[in-house]
C-alpha cells in the first residue's frame, strides 16, 4: 500500500515539474526542455532543464520557431530578413498592427489656409495670373544712332511714361498677355515738344524659356489717342484717334516681379521700307523703346 502511494506521489510531482519547464521548438521540429536565461536581438540563452550544473547554451533565433514558457504563454519568432530574425508573441502582433495603421486626422482651419496658399503659389509658378505694370517710354523718329547721342546729352528728351494692368493666360508652352495701359509720349522736333496721351491695348503672344525665367513675346498693339499737345507743330493725318501697331521684346521674371524691354512701332496707314525707318524720313509715326516693371498678384 505504501509502495503504491509513493509511486503516485512521484508521478504527481514529476507531472507538475514537467509542466513548469520552458520548451524550445526548433524549426527542424526538434523540442528542447530548457530554462530560458536571456533573450536578446539575435540569440536565446538557456540551461538544460532539471540539470542543476548545466552550462549556459545559446541558440540563434533563426533556428527557433517558438518558445513555450512555464506560465503557458508562447513567443513566436518570425524572420523579417534572412540575417535578422525578429521575435513577436501572439498578443504583440495585433498591437503592432494597430499601432502602424494610419489614423485619419481632421484638417484644422490653419491646414486649409496653408493648402490654399500652396495652390496660389502653384498658380504663380505656372506663369498665369494678373498684375500691374509701369515704366518709361523713349519715343524715336527712327534715327537711333542720332537718338543715342541725344540721350547722353539730354536724358529727358523724348522721355514719356506708362502705367496700367495686364493679364497672363498659359497656353501650354506659350502664354497670352493682354494689357490695358495709359501712355504719355513725348517727341521733340525742331526744338518744339509734341505730347500725345493715349490708351494702349497690346495683345502679346509669348514663350517662356529657362523655366519662365526669361520669355520672348510679340503681338499687335491697339491705340486710342486721348489728346495731343502740338506746341504749334503741324502733323498731317492726326484726325483719326484709332491706330494699330506692333510690339516685340523680352522679359526677365523673378518670382512675382518682372522687367521687360520692348520695341513698338505705330502704323499710320502707310508702310515704311527699312531705309526710311533708319534715316527717319517719310511720314511721321511713333516708334518707341519701352522699359517696364510689373508685379503679378
Amino acid at each position: 500500500m505504501k509502495t503504491s502511494l509513493c509511486i503516485v506521489l512521484v508521478m504527481f510531482f514529476t507531472s507538475v515539474t514537467a509542466n513548469s519547464q520552458d520548451i524550445i521548438y526548433k524549426r527542424n521540429l526538434e523540442e528542447i526542455k530548457v530554462s530560458i536565461m536571456e533573450i536578446d536581438s539575435l540569440i536565446l540563452k538557456y540551461k538544460i532543464y532539471d540539470f542543476a550544473e548545466s552550462p549556459v547554451f545559446t541558440i540563434k533565433k533563426s533556428e527557433v520557431a517558438k518558445v513555450m514558457f512555464e506560465n503557458g504563454s508562447v513567443m513566436y519568432f518570425e524572420s523579417v530578413t534572412k540575417s535578422i530574425p525578429v521575435a513577436v508573441d501572439t498578443a504583440a502582433i495585433l498591437a503592432q498592427k494597430l499601432a502602424m495603421d494610419t489614423i485619419p486626422v481632421a484638417k484644422s482651419k490653419g491646414d486649409s489656409e496653408e493648402e490654399a496658399d500652396k495652390v496660389k503659389e502653384k498658380r504663380r509658378a505656372s506663369g498665369g495670373g494678373f498684375g500691374v505694370k509701369g515704366g518709361l517710354n523713349y519715343n524715336s523718329n527712327g534715327d537711333y544712332f542720332n537718338d543715342a547721342q541725344v540721350v547722353f546729352g539730354d536724358p529727358m528728351k523724348n522721355l514719356g511714361f506708362h502705367a496700367g494692368f495686364f493679364g497672363k493666360v498659359k497656353l501650354g508652352p506659350f502664354y497670352l498677355r493682354p494689357e490695358l495701359v495709359y501712355s504719355q509720349l513725348k517727341t521733340e522736333l525742331d526744338n518744339e515738344v509734341f505730347l500725345t496721351r493715349r490708351i494702349d491695348a497690346p495683345v502679346l503672344l509669348g514663350f517662356g524659356i529657362f523655366r519662365q525665367f526669361i520669355s520672348v513675346f510679340a503681338g499687335p498693339s491697339f491705340h486710342y489717342r486721348l489728346d495731343d499737345d502740338l506746341n504749334n507743330i503741324s502733323i498731317s493725318d492726326v484726325s483719326n484717334n484709332f491706330n494699330v501697331g506692333y510690339q516685340m521684346g523680352f522679359a526677365v521674371n523673378i518670382g512675382k516681379v518682372g522687367v521687360d524691354l520692348r520695341y513698338e512701332r505705330e502704323l499710320v496707314g502707310k508702310e515704311f521700307d527699312f531705309n526710311q525707318v533708319v534715316t527717319g524720313t517719310g511720314e511721321f509715326n511713333f516708334q518707341q523703346l519701352i522699359l517696364g516693371v510689373y508685379f503679378k498678384f
